[in-house]
């Protein structure tokens, strides 16, 4: 059968207990040691990612789209994030295939000047984690003037996260 006590009883027995093992007053206490306590806050991080659509490609155009990474880290964790070439396997020469080819680039920056690569080219986005949900900004752009034959077109990027 459970015994079940009320809050005010199981202070009380622990005060009591405590008062049991304390020395008398004037009394040397036989021995004395001292306890460690530790823990430990292992770095982690969680990401989603939100596909690229250009939708329709018109040649006498660029078009130009944004996507977003999201990151969140322990705070204080310093994390990279990275893109990969995608199937061309060169960030600076980036393809989608289908019925032929389709050349677009990513870029860490809205003006587009600074390729979003990894160590094959371009460069990489660092930020110190705040512990909430961080936004990597994704520009991408397929240049007017290209002239494949009509179909879908697809490449497959890999992002790496490094903390």
């Amino acid at each position: 059968m459970p015994t079940c006590f009320r809050m005010g009883t199981i202070l009380a027995a622990m005060s009591l207990g405590l008062a049991l093992a304390q020395p008398a007053a004037g009394q040397e206490p036989d021995a004395v040691g001292t306890l460690q306590v530790r823990a430990r806050l292992e770095a982690s991080c969680s990401v989603t990612l939100q596909d690229l659509d250009f939708g329709e490609y018109r040649a006498a155009s660029a078009s130009q789209v944004k996507t977003v990474i999201e990151v969140r880290c322990t705070p204080g964790v310093r994390f990279n994030v990275a893109l990969d070439g995608g199937g061309a396997g060169d960030a600076d020469l980036r393809r989608m295939t289908g019925a032929g080819e389709l050349s677009y680039q990513l870029y860490v920056d809205a003006s587009h000047r600074r390729i979003f690569g990894d160590a094959t080219g371009g460069e990489t986005v660092s930020m110190e984690a705040n512990g909430k949900w961080q936004r990597v900004n994704v520009y991408g752009s397929v240049p007017k003037g290209q002239s494949p034959p009509p179909g879908g077109f697809y490449d497959t990027v890999t992002m790496t996260l490094t903390y």
